[in-house]
């Protein structure tokens, strides 16, 4: 029975266990899986309310679910919230017995949801219950536990139109796992996250955390690792830190981050509770200035340089205020476009609630010194810049220099905020703007804004210009002002001041201007403003607004400005009084006046009162929008007119060139209605008068121009006027057609004969022009330049310009044929002359010039290339074949041949050549007006020559066939030149030889034969030649008074400006006794020995003088006989440029010996008044003296000299 009892509960068991096992083994073969499918999709959409979709199901019911393709979604049929690709669930079925759900591994793959919160306010709060429902459903009496949690390749998508919030997070990836039974291990990797919030933007790339969480420790420690992190336009990249949470307490224990092309590196601790110890410290090296300002500002690339600095901070708790902090920042290799600095730095210190901030560069500082209280601040800013030149260039403008120096005081208690600074800068310059001071004192307290004596100081300088008295004047401009920030009100006065005397006197009489301007500003858009004053003469604001041009004249003004909301009326009146240019009267008085309200100025008018006649121009402008906020391209219609009656043509004085002057006046009659830019003008205008340069003489005459407006048409029926006494008319049209196009077209007469013909097309970007000239006589031109003489020949001329109007481009070709003419420098004149010359786009050919003289001739081709506005290749070659070059009694030079070649290398252009010369003869006499024209022009400073002389080199040999000649009243040699004529046109040098082949020189009757003459030019910086010259000069018996033949040497040796000259003659005689001997015929011997019987001292100079007497001047009175023969002095008394009773005397005294003086004294032109004075000194007070003239009236003096004090 019993036996039985025991078979019967096994097959029980058996079947229980088979029944089981069936069961078990049904939910793991593919109809209970579907099954179990269908359970878990329609209790998690009952439990979540939304609509649960699993694609596939497979199980082992003791140990696995794996799900693929779960969806969820709001609605049947609608988008997905979430979606699943995988999930695997391991767990032990048999701790279910043990109340307790234990799952070893939880691994999610491609967890997608895409949350779009468009709901209103109560299906949020409906949602929500469902949620809590949710959880609160599955709250069971099991426990579960998560061993492992594996989440790979997320994406999550949040979007929130309520809040400004959208979230994306893609390939997510997730892992946590048991490290001991009280420690998890967790990793998290992100390969892409980004949210926006209102106008933040955040996005994190390639962020990977690593870390351990233990709740019996209560410790939790993380390792961050993030390739880029970008808040805004702000990068953060390579980011990495050890971060540790323990006992309330943040232990950052390493962090690093590359910021900015630089590295931001520190350590920290954050304690949570208030006795807890904390720090932080930050390290940075190597900031890249330029990426800091493109982070906040893409187009903002002003400085270059590098930021490195500390920072530390300490304190107890998380209140940062009763910490201590202390900081340095340091920029190195600062540099602009312009220049480069030295090195900034910026001190930070902050302790017991007092903040210290420095900025210093060198001797520059700017400190802020502050003390935080309860409620506010309060404290003190001081300047100190002796160089503001280094800080002007943050702000992207010209250097600015001078120094500034500034102090004052801050306070903000509550609502309450003063402030009281005081600022001073001197010698300030600004591009051309030069001041020698400028000081302030700037208060606010209790809503009150006062400006206490701005005072700018100019010294003379600022203007180039010197038009006016009130011209290139120092002056002084100073400024009180007072502005209410509560109720919006405000008085401003500007006075300008002279300020050539020290102190300033700043009383209303010694005023040039002021200007007063009353402000109220409401809050509800109602506003007032006026402005009145009085500026003495118009000139003074030529020293604000340097383009203007200089006007003179009395201003007075009254601007009147209001608003009532959208509401807005203006009135401006204005009047000048006796206006001039350049002391030049305009008008007798200007008056000018303007009405804006809102969307229509009615009217605009300027009214001009000269000479009792009155000249008016005015309009009306009425726009489709407030004129006040809208600009003239929104202006609907324009009406007006201009009406000038025998206007002054000084008025278009102002847009000439200063040097011109004007005599006329102007009519016109215009009248305009129209849309901008489109006015329809209509009416006439003329001008009559003269346009003349006082100094250059050039001058346009009997100017008569009749302008002819209508609509987009311009025209000159009648135009004439005389250049230069050529007389020319013109006839032009301008059309203006609808894509602003300007069309041209021009003709000319001269001499009433068709010259020059223009047509073209001048467009925003473009140009296109036709001139043509046809067998044109070039004779016509002649009084333009009255030194070419008999000119003569026609000139045919077609060139067209077209392209770009910066780099236009030209094609065509001028010829000029049978030309004949005589330049200044020569009488033979030129005959038989073609020139042509034509354009090929950037480059101009000269093909042909060629010139012909009797048997000679210049041939001259080339081309230059204009790449860019600028000359970049050029070749000129010039020939010379037989020319004579003559002008009488003054050279005569024959060239047998010459050749010469200019090209360019760069921006220097290199001129060569090679001449030979033929029989030549320099005939040029030496004047007495030489010899003052040469002393007066020794100290005058060079002319201003063009840039380019500077670049133009010369290599030019001269080489001649022994015939050149130099024939004048103190010399006749043949010389032979081997020279080289090198440097630039501003300072040209000679280098070679000039030997004498033959010749003499003359001294008073006295004929040196040269026997050897030689110039050598070797200095490489001036002309300045060494000189080898040796003259003689044979005096026979009959020429001396003791009847002996002498041979008289004259030798001079060394460089030019200080040759040496030696005298000697055969038989030996001293220095001193062959200057006697030239000079009066006889040795001081002879003179001074009064026991000769055969001759005395009268008869001597007797003798002398006769044969002197035929000589004038000019044979001996020049420089160079002077520094020659060594005259004690030279003097010329009286007009040189006459030849009458008042002709000069000129007197030549020569020391002969110690106590021997000899002076020859005349008068030019009248040989009557030569005579010779012998002076010989017995004593220092007694001379004997003895005188004859031509005539032979002589006398014999002793002199006793007595000196009175």
């Amino acid at each position: 029975m019993r036996s039985k009892l025991k078979i019967r509960l096994f097959k029980i068991s058996l079947a229980l266990s088979l029944g089981c096992t069936l069961f078990v083994l049904f939910w793991s073969i593919p109809p209970g899986e579907k099954i179990l499918k269908r359970i878990i999709s329609k209790q998690l959409s009952r439990a979540l309310k939304m609509e649960v979709v699993i694609h596939d199901l497979e199980t082992n019911i003791f140990n696995r679910i794996h799900m693929q393709g779960l969806t969820i979604s709001v609605e049947k049929d609608s988008a997905e919230m979430v979606s699943l690709n995988e999930l695997l669930i391991n767990f032990r079925l048999l701790s279910l017995f043990h109340k307790n759900i234990q799952i070893s591994n939880l691994a999610m793959s491609g967890l997608h949801t895409n949350m779009d919160i468009i709901q209103s306010d109560s299906l949020i709060r409906s949602r929500h219950n469902t949620y809590e429902n949710l959880l609160n459903n599955f709250r069971s009496p099991f426990k579960m536990s998560i061993d492992r949690l594996i989440l790979f390749d997320a994406k999550i998508a949040v979007k929130n139109e309520h809040i400004p919030l959208n979230v994306l997070v893609e390939d997510l990836t997730i892992k946590a796992s048991p490290f001991d039974k009280d420690t998890i291990a967790y990793s998290l990797n992100l390969k892409k996250g980004c949210g926006y919030y209102q106008k933040s933007f955040l996005k994190i790339s390639g962020c990977q955390i690593e870390g351990i969480h233990s709740a019996r420790l209560l410790i939790d420690t993380a390792i961050f690792k993030i390739d880029t992190v970008q808040v805004d336009s702000h990068y953060v990249s390579e980011m990495a830190a050890n971060v540790q949470l323990e006992n309330e307490k943040i232990n950052v224990s390493s962090f690093q981050s590359l910021v900015w092309g630089g590295i931001l590196s520190g350590s920290g601790q954050l304690g949570m509770e208030e006795s807890q110890q904390g720090y932080i410290s930050l390290n940075l090296k190597g900031i890249q200035l330029p990426q800091v300002q493109s982070s906040f500002n893409q187009k903002l690339t002003l400085i270059e340089g590098h930021l490195n600095g500390v920072f530390h901070a300490s304190g107890k708790g998380s209140t940062f205020r009763d910490w201590k902090a202390a900081g340095e920042l340091n920029l190195s290799d600062i540099q602009t476009q312009k220049q480069q600095f030295p090195s900034y730095r910026i001190d930070f210190q902050y302790t017991d609630e007092k903040m210290d901030l420095t900025l210093s560069h060198e001797a520059s500082s700017i400190a802020a010194n502050i003390q935080l209280q309860q409620n506010g601040f309060h404290g003190t800013i001081s300047l100190s810049v002796p160089k503001i030149e280094p800080l002007s260039s943050f702000f992207q403008t010209s250097p600015i220099y001078g120094s500034l120096f500034g102090e004052g005081q801050i306070n903000y208690i509550g609502d309450n905020s003063t402030i009281d600074f005081y600022m001073q800068a001197s010698n300030l310059q600004f591009q051309q703007y030069q001041l020698d001071s400028l000081c302030t004192h700037m208060e606010y307290s209790q809503n009150r804004l006062s400006i206490h004596d701005f005072q700018v100081i100019h010294p003379s300088g600022w203007n180039q210009k010197q038009d006016t008295a009130y011209d290139n004047v120092p002056f002084a401009l100073r400024l009180n002002g007072e502005f209410n920030t509560q109720n919006r009100t405000g008085l401003v006065r500007a006075s300008i001041y002279p300020a050539e005397k020290t102190p300033i006197s700043f009383d209303t009489d010694s005023s040039w201007g002021d200007i007063l301007c009353e402000m109220a500003v409401s809050e509800s858009q109602i506003q007032t403003i006026q402005v009145w004053g009085e500026v003495k003469n118009l000139s003074v604001i030529k020293n604000f607004l340097t383009n203007l041009p200089t006007l003179q004249g009395q201003l007075t003004m009254q601007t009147e400005y209001s608003r009532n909301h959208s509401d807005h009326h203006m009135i401006l009146r204005s009047k000048v009084n006796h206006p001039l240019y350049q002391n030049q009267v305009l008008a007798d008085s200007l008056l000018l006046e303007i009405h804006v309200q809102n969307n229509l100025i009615d009217p605009i008018q300027l009214t001009i009162y000269q000479n009792g006649r009155q000249h008016q121009i005015e309009s009306i402008i009425e726009s489709d929008q407030n004129l006040f906020d809208s600009n003239f391209s929104q202006i609907a219609h324009t009406r007006g007119s201009i009406q000038l009656d025998s206007l002054d043509l000084q008025w278009i004085r102002p847009w000439l060139p200063d040097s011109l002057e004007t005599v006329g006046f102007i009519d016109a009659d215009i009248n305009w209605e129209g849309r901008f830019p489109d006015l329809h003008p209509v009416g006439l205008i003329v001008l009559n008068g003269d346009i003349y340069h006082p100094v250059e003489q050039i001058h346009v005459d009997n100017l008569y121009m009749a302008i002819s407006v209508q609509d987009t048409l311009a025209e000159i029926p009648t135009g004439r006027f005389a250049l230069q006494s050529i007389p020319v008319s013109l006839k032009a049209q301008f059309y203006l057609s609808k894509d602003n196009s300007l069309k041209l077209h021009a003709d000319t007469d001269v001499y009433n004969q068709k010259a020059l013909s223009i047509n073209g097309i001048i467009q925003k970007d473009s140009i296109q022009f036709v001139n043509t000239l046809d067998q044109f006589p070039i004779s016509l031109f002649e009084p333009l330049n009255p030194e070419i003489r008999y000119i003569s020949g026609m000139i045919d001329a077609n060139v067209n310009i077209s392209g770009t109007n910066r780099s236009p481009m030209i094609n065509g070709e001028l010829t000029i044929q049978d030309m004949t003419f005589s330049p200044p420098w020569s009488e033979i004149p030129f005959s038989n002359g073609y020139f042509h010359l034509f354009f090929t786009g950037n480059q101009l050919h000269l093909d042909t010039l060629v010139l012909v003289q009797n048997q000679g001739h210049i041939g001259s081709s080339g081309f230059l290339t204009i790449t860019g506005n600028k000359l970049s290749q050029l070749t000129l070659k010039t020939d010379l074949s037989t020319l004579r070059v003559m002008k009488r009694k003054q050279y005569d030079i024959q060239i047998q041949n010459a050749h010469f070649e200019m090209t360019n290398k760069g921006e220097t252009y290199v001129l060569t050549g090679l001449v030979m010369l033929d029989k030549s003869v320099i005939q040029n006499a030496i004047t007495p007006t030489d010899i003052m024209q040469k002393m007066q022009t020794r100290d005058r400073p060079s002319m201003n020559r063009p840039d380019y002389f500077q670049k133009i080199e010369m290599d030019i040999r001269i080489q001649e066939s022994e015939n050149l000649w130099v024939d004048n009243n103190l010399v006749k040699v043949r010389l032979h030149p081997e020279l080289r004529v090198m440097g630039n046109l501003n300072n040209i040098r000679l280098g070679g030889r000039v030997t004498v082949r033959e010749g003499y020189l003359l001294y008073l009757d006295r004929k040196f034969k040269i026997n050897r003459g030689i110039l050598d030019f070797i200095d490489p910086n001036r002309i300045n030649p060494e000189m080898d010259l040796i003259a003689v000069h044979q005096l026979s018996g009959h020429q001396s008074s003791d009847q002996k033949p002498y041979a008289i040497t004259l030798s001079i040796q060394g460089p030019l400006d200080q040759a040496r000259l030696q005298l000697s003659s055969e038989p030996y005689l001293n220095e001193a006794d062959i200057l006697t001997l030239l000079t009066v015929g006889s040795t001081g011997q002879a003179i001074t020995d009064r026991s000769s019987a055969t001759l005395t001292v009268v008869d001597l100079l007797k003798e002398r003088a006769a044969s002197l007497s035929n000589e004038r001047l000019i044979n001996y009175a020049s420089r160079t006989v002077n520094e020659t023969l060594k005259f004690a002095e030279i003097t010329i008394a009286g007009n040189v440029f006459r030849q009458d009773d008042e002709s000069p005397t000129v007197t030549a005294s020569r020391n002969l010996f110690q106590k021997i003086t000899i002076t020859y004294s005349t008068r030019i032109g009248h040989i009557n008044d030569q005579s010779i004075r012998l002076n010989y000194h017995l004593h220092d007070r007694l001379m004997l003296q003895g005188e004859t003239d031509r005539y032979g009236r002589s006398g014999l003096d002793l002199i006793y000299g007595i000196g009175i004090q």
